[in-house]
């Protein structure tokens, strides 16, 4: 296992799709203060710390199952999975080295975004609002989201032999996870009543009394609505994003997420003839 592993990270680094979205990750985390502090010095405005911070979250989610599609895609297009098998390593060993040196990669540029906005943010901006332990919490929580996307991401792109067809079909469902859990969202934020419509009286406008919404969410259906919420990825960036995560929630659904994918991954790439 270590052998493979140490073989994966030396390609992983010299792989340019990881190279480039590397490079990309460390500007956007010296962009973020940077553009904070542009508007204090602009326009006045109060920048702190946290504020776009997250945002790497949304972006990431994204680029990681790109990165991963190009990386280990590559090993099927070149037929270095194949030889890896046919030398004796076990299915088990080479699926999971995968794994391992991909939550290494999203390790790697987690840590390229945050170095330099943690170094420039603390001179440019303002102080923390949340506390210390919140702001930790939070990223913890996204550090363990991204890794429950890179095992996805991984148990897809080890399933489909074809690069280009396991890009796309990880980018679809990567793209369908942030709208369902976003959907999510907004149906629990639907107020039980409308209160701001307006109608024509006599020719004027005027407020219409309060009404009952169809959206809401009625209380015996908002447990669907929350496990969705907390644990599909939209959901998950977008309570981290706007500061009102349940991290334990989220962390647990993470995990299990993150172990299910794993799972499932090795059972298909195990049962597929490699040719």
């Amino acid at each position: 296992m270590r052998k493979l592993i140490r073989a994966d990270l030396h390609n992983l680094f010299k792989d340019k799709t990881f190279l480039i979205i590397s490079i990309f990750s460390f500007m956007l985390g010296v962009l973020m203060p940077l553009m904070g502090f542009k508007n204090k010095i602009m326009y006045d405005e109060i920048t702190v710390f946290e504020d776009g911070f997250f945002i790497f979250l949304s972006v990431f989610a994204l680029l990681i199952p790109t990165s991963v599609s190009f990386f280990v895609g590559k090993s099927f297009d070149w037929g270095t999975l194949r030889n890896k098998i046919c030398v004796g390593h076990s299915r088990i060993n080479v699926y999971f080295s995968f794994l391992i040196t991909c939550l290494i990669g999203t390790t790697i540029l987690i840590a390229l975004y945050f170095i330099p906005y943690l170094v420039l943010g603390s001179f440019m901006l303002e102080a923390m609002d949340i506390p210390l332990k919140a702001f930790i919490l939070f990223f913890l929580t996204s550090i363990l989201v991204l890794f429950s996307l890179t095992a996805l991401s991984v148990a897809i792109v080890e399933s489909i032999e074809s690069r280009v067809v396991s890009m796309a079909i990880t980018m679809v469902v990567v793209i369908a996870l942030l709208m369902v859990g976003t959907i999510a969202v907004q149906m629990l934020m639907e107020p039980e009543m409308i209160t701001n419509s307006m109608t024509m009286m006599d020719g004027e406008f005027v407020f219409a009394d309060p009404y009952p919404n169809p959206r809401y969410v009625k209380e015996s259906q908002r447990w669907i609505w929350e496990l969705m919420r907390d644990s599909i990825l939209g959901g998950q960036i977008h309570q981290i994003t706007a500061l009102e995560c349940n991290w334990v929630s989220v962390s647990l659904y993470s995990v299990i997420s993150g172990i299910i994918c794993s799972f499932i991954g090795y059972i298909l790439f195990n049962r597929k003839d490699l040719k």
